[in-house]
């Protein structure tokens, strides 16, 4: 299984498809700021699953955070805001691990983070089209026989 994980495209579209069709996922999640035009992107791809989360840009009826069981893993995906990631992860690692998952999905920051501690995946995509620091970038999650390999790749 193959998981598109895209955050902080504040508006633009282009980026969102990119990475789409370059990686042809099974699942696309999205982690805010951008997430009205991500869904209107997703009735383009009827066949894949789409999960969506509200940033601090967002207007709509989006909830702020998803705990789901994706595949054989279960995730934790927020746009971040709440939890302060722009100066530390010590709260949504903390928030993660009390939930119990195996990956905790996140933006915000605009700059790409891709680690694992003790157990806990930890994944920011950066953003699809206003990156810090970096490129474009976004994130992709393969679950393979019940193992995890994550990547943050250039657009």
């Amino acid at each position: 299984m193959r998981i598109v994980v895209l955050s902080d495209a504040h508006g633009f579209v282009k980026p969102i498809e990119t990475a789409i069709e370059k990686s042809k996922p099974d699942v696309v999640i999205f982690c805010g700021d951008g997430a009205s035009r991500a869904e209107d992107i997703s009735y383009l791809y009827p066949d894949i699953k789409f999960y969506f989360v509200k940033g601090n840009c967002d207007a709509g009826n989006y909830p702020y955070e998803i705990e789901e069981k994706i595949g054989s893993k279960k995730f934790f995906i927020t746009h971040g805001h709440n939890y302060n990631v722009k100066y530390t992860y010590d709260e949504i690692i903390k928030s993660a691990k009390t939930r119990g998952v195996d990956v905790v999905l996140f933006g915000h920051t605009h700059i790409p983070v891709n680690e694992y501690n003790d157990g806990l995946y930890i994944m920011n995509p950066g953003s699809c089209a206003m990156p810090k620091q970096t490129k474009a970038t976004y994130g992709f999650i393969d679950i393979v026989g019940g193992q995890i390999v994550t990547n943050i790749v250039e657009l």
